[in-house]
């Protein structure tokens, strides 16, 4: 008998960015004067000198790869393409005014769902007089398999409100007061995973206090897990939280009055957990009438790794502009991994 017998061998095949010579035949009429020029191939904008392919090659290098320009234009020069800054930049520039429309669509189907979760970071920008870097404010919403991105120079409301102006769905967002001034009509959900790494900070000096905290949020946790491996999801989800998640919500919030009443000093930190937790008691447990929205803000907060990465390689974005380019390019780049596609593609 015989059998075949496989092997993989891994190489590199180096890839290398192209220019190509387009020579056009220019006839001029011996009548008139006038000359005419054959068609360029096509390209993304008139008189480009960059098609499509590059363009996307660019957008996946920073945005996906999280690659820097200035290590781009090195990673050029090394092949022979010798770019300006000014030149990459402004190929970044182009192609976010390309993908704002994908970006505005993402957006419109995001804010027509069941909800919307939000959180904000920080993104240094330079700008002109200023002698150091401003210090701007980056936004993420995103539900599912969708993310986008918005750039403010300052974490006043005013940006914020005039975003979720129109917006009906329940929020999933921090309990802060500037995002509640934003969507005063909106009913916000607020997440359980802060008050959850709250109390385990504090084990340090309430480590009784705070394990009972943190046992209560523990068991709604658990909870979910039970439901998910049992996938329930819509009506009988929410039948689920309200007979089981309930009555544990029940013995925390007496836990919560029983400790509120202790005559702690106001320092102590099971104490500042617990008065925030009351709160904001309704938000923190909105979650149990309504089945689409989740237990915490984590989805949130996990767009914002990539970002990091890329902002502790990049120091800043050059411009307003730029950090604005930055994040429409940002949640185009994101939901397109989130769904599962290439990027570059």
């Amino acid at each position: 008998s015989k059998g075949v017998e496989t092997t993989r061998l891994y190489t590199v095949v180096p890839a290398h960015v192209r220019c190509r010579i387009i020579e056009r035949e220019r006839v001029v009429c011996t009548d008139c004067g006038s000359s005419t020029t054959a068609e360029m191939p096509p390209m993304p904008c008139k008189r480009t000198l960059y098609d499509a392919r590059f363009l996307a090659w660019l957008v996946t290098m920073k945005f996906g790869m999280l690659v820097p320009l200035d290590r781009v234009r090195l990673r050029l020069k090394s092949q022979g393409i010798d770019l300006a800054m000014g030149t990459l930049v402004h190929l970044i520039a182009r192609a976010a005014k390309l993908a704002a429309a994908v970006d505005e669509e993402h957006w419109r189907l995001l804010t027509a769902g069941p909800y919307v979760a939000f959180d904000g970071t920080g993104l240094k920008t330079l700008i002109a007089g200023q002698d150091k870097a401003w210090d701007g404010y980056l936004e993420v919403f995103t539900r599912d398999e969708l993310s986008v991105f918005q750039y403010d120079v300052t974490k006043h409301a005013d940006g914020l409100a005039e975003r979720l102006h129109g917006v009906n769905v329940p929020l999933l967002c921090d309990a802060e007061s500037r995002n509640r001034a934003a969507a005063p009509n909106n009913d916000l959900a607020h997440c359980n995973a802060h008050p959850l790494r709250k109390y385990r900070e504090a084990l340090r000096v309430q480590p009784k206090l705070a394990a009972q905290g943190m046992h209560f949020i523990g068991q709604l946790y658990e909870l979910e897990d039970e439901a998910r491996d049992e996938g329930l999801t819509g009506a009988r989800l929410r039948t689920f939280r309200q007979r089981k998640s309930r009555a544990v919500l029940e013995r925390y919030k007496a836990w919560l009055l029983e400790v509120q009443g202790r005559g702690l000093p106001p320092s102590d930190p099971v104490l500042k957990v617990v008065k925030t937790t009351i709160n904001h008691w309704d938000g923190l447990t909105r979650f149990v009438d309504d089945p689409a929205l989740p237990l915490d803000n984590n989805v949130s907060e996990r767009e914002f790794q990539r970002h990091a990465k890329l902002r502790h390689a990049s120091l800043f974005a050059g411009s307003v502009r730029g950090a604005e380019r930055w994040a429409t390019l940002l949640g185009v780049v994101r939901t397109a991994q989130k769904c599962g596609l290439d990027v570059e593609a």
